[in-house]
């Protein structure tokens, strides 16, 4: 998308600039205490190594898949159609696999709509909104067109 001039490039730029926030947020949430024990940590649920000590609360990975989705289908919403069953499989491959449990990818995955949902005005409202200006990922002009 990011190759294609016009509005593939600024569908890809707004899902990167949402998946830069919900990755920042998502952060701040897994630096807080462990609440609960991850499925992989108990042994009849493992499917795989167990992954990290930190908490299980959001799924981060489905935060990145449905703020990028999400971000993508705001500006392109078909391009959106392909990808937010990507971000589907994401969010369901984390509960799968046992990393996860779902009420973790059910709010990572809101967590990550939130972040596209507040970046959407981003690319119009650069030049009035210092924050906005600090996400742009590319150019630095402050505009949307590349």
């Amino acid at each position: 998308m990011a190759l294609r001039n016009g509005r593939p490039r600024r569908a890809a730029a707004h899902g990167l600039i949402a998946l830069a926030l919900a990755s920042g947020t998502n952060a701040v949430f897994k630096a807080l205490p462990p609440s609960r024990p991850r499925p992989e940590q108990l042994s009849f649920l493992r499917f795989g190594p167990p992954e990290s000590g930190s908490s299980s609360l959001p799924s981060g990975h489905s935060a990145s898949a449905a703020a990028f989705a999400t971000g993508v289908a705001l500006v392109s919403p078909g391009l959106g159609a392909a990808v937010i069953p990507v971000a589907a499989a994401v969010g369901y491959s984390r509960v799968h696999t046992g990393a996860h449990w779902p009420s973790d990818v059910v709010l990572g995955s809101a967590l990550g709509i939130g972040a596209a949902l507040l970046t959407k005005n981003c690319g119009q409202a650069s030049q009035a909104l210092p924050a906005c200006r600090r996400l742009m990922l590319f150019g630095g002009s402050g505009s949307w067109t590349f």
